[in-house]
């Protein structure tokens, strides 16, 4: 033991006292947490079914970690769902054909799901769904694309615009758009 470190004194398995320095005990502990470590990442499997078993036992100490895993790694989980979503959004397009049915635009962060038909909104208000929610179950194929297809945002505009349902949702725009043209 060297000089000026403190003394720690811990009994091993027998029940014996083990006397090591400060110093001694902290390599010690490092060593174990290398130990474990290894053995960890080669049982991966033993420690999934640990996991699982331990989140089924403990479940609101599972979510207790998640939300302060969240609040801790703030724009780390917020980039992550931006980026699942980006995932979630390009398969959709791309199931819809990938570019604007009317001007043939192709750049995805422009095109929009048109319901060809209308009432999109009143089919998300029924299922009680966010286009978040819609754009996944078009992605795992449980909605059918039949009476969808995709438009860029002006060309979905003009289409509400000649439908005659723009003026619904704007009327101070489609009012001074009469204007204009007589």
């Amino acid at each position: 033991m060297s000089n000026g470190d403190e003394i720690v004194r811990k009994r091993d398995s027998s029940g014996r006292y083990l006397t090591y320095s400060f110093s001694e005990s902290l390599k010690a502990r490092k060593r174990n947490r290398e130990r474990d470590r290894r053995w960890r990442e080669d049982h991966p499997k033993r420690m999934n079914l640990y996991r699982r078993r331990w989140k089924k036992a403990h479940p609101s100490k599972d979510a207790r970690s998640k939300r302060e895993y969240k609040k801790r790694n703030r724009e780390i989980v917020l980039s992550a769902e931006r980026r699942r979503r980006w995932k979630i959004r390009l398969k959709v397009i791309s199931s819809l054909g990938g570019r604007c049915s009317r001007c043939g635009t192709d750049d995805p962060r422009v095109l929009q799901v048109n319901h060809v038909h209308g009432g999109g909104q009143q089919e998300l208000r029924k299922l009680h769904l966010t286009n978040q929610q819609f754009h996944l179950r078009i992605a795992n194929g449980s909605h059918t694309t039949d009476g969808l297809n995709l438009l860029c945002a002006n060309c979905n505009v003009l289409y509400e615009y000649e439908r005659g349902t723009y003026a619904n949702f704007h009327p101070n725009v489609h009012k001074a758009i009469v204007r204009q043209e007589s």
